[in-house]
């Protein structure tokens, strides 16, 4: 499979001051993610260490407010919270991998009301695997994972490399639904760092990754594919912390989070305006004429293209080839509001990476698909 490298353009600066909010509870003493919800709740979690499969919702100074438990749920090494566009759903990454050797990678999907309204939840699960890692445990240490956010209907993963791999970031897309996948890789990026969280912004102009030093933000991307366009890198103000968490708390201003190791434990604040403009383009995730999802993804015989119109759509699906031509197209017209699958024979398919493109009333959406 081959490897694509963005283009881009640089911005760096340093010094971003970050401002104390306050302690985090004890309850959490090696806090990896947060997600915010909805300009009230911030909630939080526990890495591996402790086999903690509890959130926790603090407010906007680290005071505890209650917790959580996924009662299905195991704590292999949780790394990271994101949600999609409308809270229907909170995602939990069970994803971290220092050794690069799991096998039992998965993302937790649990309904955000069940959070919001009781003390335990039940999760469904997104079971993956990455399709560029053929060994256990990979000499190339590049398939730990501890960020990912969501966008316009899927995950998109980051990795954190290790040894001679470090530098680099991979970028991987999952459907959001649960299953069994194999995770696309979309894109590389040589980052001089190693990713520990990353989130998108409410209006979906900004995606932040952080690691113990920085952040770096991505703007004006092409597709799905956030390391081409503006690149703005920003080091921290003051003493290095492991910096592990990071959730947008508007279009600019961001939350922070970081480990107790000796110093750290705390909620901060951060103002993005200068690197992020408010703006009234807003380009928040619409009621999507469709979202889909492919799988397996690489394909062998056979793969499935499922896909979602929200109200009545005239949906045309093709497969094209790396030359650009179409080898497959089927229109479907007047194509009923709800969820709908497709399956693909793939057999004569030559070996290689193709592009799913998928039409709905002029609004254009692409998937990478491998066929080996």
């Amino acid at each position: 499979m081959c490897m694509l490298f963005a283009f881009y353009t640089q911005h760096v600066y340093s010094n971003l001051p970050c401002t104390t909010q306050g302690a985090l509870p004890s309850q959490v003493p090696e806090c990896s993610g947060i997600d915010y919800y909805n300009n009230s709740t911030i909630w939080i979690h526990n890495d591996a260490n402790s086999f903690d499969t509890h959130l926790y919702a603090i407010d906007s100074t680290g005071a505890l407010i209650r917790s959580v438990n996924i009662t299905n749920a195991s704590n292999v090494d949780w790394e990271d919270l994101t949600h999609d566009a409308g809270y229907h759903f909170m995602y939990i990454g069970d994803f971290g991998n220092n050794l690069n050797d799991r096998t039992n990678l998965r993302i937790y999907r649990v309904p955000y009301a069940s959070l919001l309204n009781s003390t335990s939840a039940s999760a469904s699960v997104i079971n993956f695997s990455y399709p560029d890692q053929t060994q256990f445990p990979a000499t190339w240490a590049n398939f730990d994972m501890e960020a990912f956010i969501h966008y316009r209907g899927m995950l998109y993963l980051f990795s954190k490399a290790s040894g001679a791999a470090a530098g680099y970031t991979k970028l991987y897309s999952l459907p959001d639904t649960p299953g069994t996948y194999v995770a696309t890789l979309i894109d590389s990026f040589y980052i001089q760092d190693r990713i520990t969280g990353a989130d998108i912004n409410e209006d979906n102009s900004s995606v932040a990754i952080i690691s113990n030093e920085n952040i770096r933000i991505f703007r004006n991307w092409t597709g799905n594919i956030f390391f081409t366009g503006t690149y703005t890198n920003l080091s921290f103000a003051g003493s290095v912390t492991h910096k592990e968490g990071i959730a947008f708390r508007n279009d600019n201003h961001i939350y922070l989070v970081d480990e107790n190791h000796g110093t750290g434990n705390f909620l901060y604040t951060a103002d993005l305006t200068q690197w992020i403009p408010t703006t009234t383009n807003i380009m928040q995730e619409p009621d999507h004429p469709a979202q889909f999802s492919i799988y397996p993804n690489p394909s062998k015989n056979q793969t499935t293209v499922k896909y979602t119109v929200t109200s009545s759509q005239n949906v045309t699906l093709e497969i094209i080839n790396i030359a650009g031509e179409i080898i497959f197209s089927e229109s479907k017209k007047n194509q009923i509001r709800g969820e709908h699958t497709l399956d693909l024979n793939t057999i004569a398919l030559p070996s290689g990476i193709y592009f799913v493109k998928l039409t709905c009333n002029g609004e254009v959406s692409y998937e990478r698909l491998a066929h080996f």
